[in-house]
């Protein structure tokens, strides 16, 4: 079967800059930042630098789900695909007759539900805490929302779960093997653990005194990142469908730090996925290794 070209009908943002396309779009053009300074349950001292989505309430888009036990990182991407199949211009029965595949990443299990699954294991009862712990906790809350057609697709990675999530799912529309996907990711690791660790290893500045002025991604004096919670999902199908795009998902590769060479992997990267979506960079010498990849 000839390969189909993928494109992405509808998307589902929730962040600190906004919550759904629209609101989102204008948020992140806007002369302000989204970090300040939070209380961490159990950080001993001051108040530790991120962005989180204050505005955020799960019973406008969980409806009927809104008593479910679900950790905020579960909550922040059921409402995100929700999000998504609604700017798709599709209905809950119609995605659920496409039987759609969910592909959903994440980097943390949430650490807000850990401490009530460690109880609940102690006890006799219901497993609830356990399974929403676990890294397809996002892509199950998806599917309970889909119902029972939906197929799932979990992914548990490092920082590019999401992304690898889109092109789990592009893979298997541009295959012919799924005619929609919902795919994406959702984090929310604001609390001690993980911020702890990301401090202790250079990933995140701790407490400190002025919390809205350390996230500055292109200036010469920066220190570290900057953590924050969100989820967004988009809506993939393949270019066939009578739906309009936004962009279209034509190649997707993965690289690693081998050594200490700024940017090499990141090159490597971009020069596999230029490949595996068929096109030729104009202007880049290309490594042997690579060209024969467009052959």
């Amino acid at each position: 079967m000839k390969r189909r070209r993928v494109k992405i009908t509808g998307i589902g943002p929730i962040t600190p800059a906004g919550i759904g396309r629209e609101i989102f779009s204008r948020g992140i053009a806007e002369p302000v930042t989204r970090v300040t300074g939070l209380r961490i349950p159990d950080a001993t001292t001051g108040t530790w630098p991120g962005a989180c989505i204050r505005d955020f309430d799960p019973r406008k888009y969980l409806c009927e789900f809104a008593e479910e036990p679900w950790p905020r990182s579960t909550q922040l991407a059921v409402a995100a695909a929700i999000l998504a199949v609604e700017d798709a211009g599709l209905t809950l029965d119609e995605i659920r007759r496409l039987q759609p595949v969910v592909s959903c990443g994440a980097a943390w299990t949430d650490f807000s539900n850990s401490p009530r699954a460690i109880d609940l294991l102690t006890k006799p009862g219901p497993m609830a805490g356990l399974l929403n712990s676990l890294f397809g906790a996002a892509a199950t809350g998806i599917g309970q929302w889909v119902g029972e057609n939906a197929r799932l697709v979990p992914l548990g990675g490092a920082l590019c779960s999401g992304l690898d999530a889109i092109a789990q799912g592009g893979e298997l529309i541009a295959r012919g093997d799924a005619e929609v996907a919902l795919c994406g990711g959702g984090e929310a690791p604001l609390y001690f653990h993980p911020l702890h660790e990301l401090t202790a290893a250079g990933l995140a500045p701790g407490a400190i005194d002025c919390p809205e002025q350390i996230c500055r991604p292109f200036d010469l004096w920066r220190t570290t990142g900057v953590i924050a919670e969100g989820a967004c999902i988009v809506v993939l199908e393949p270019d066939q469908s009578s739906r309009r795009g936004y962009a279209y998902v034509d190649g997707y590769a993965h690289s690693t730090d081998r050594t200490e060479q700024a940017g090499e992997a990141w090159a490597e990267a971009m020069l596999l996925a230029l490949a595996n979506g068929k096109t030729r960079p104009l202007g880049i010498p290309m490594c042997p290794a690579y060209c024969t990849s467009f052959q």
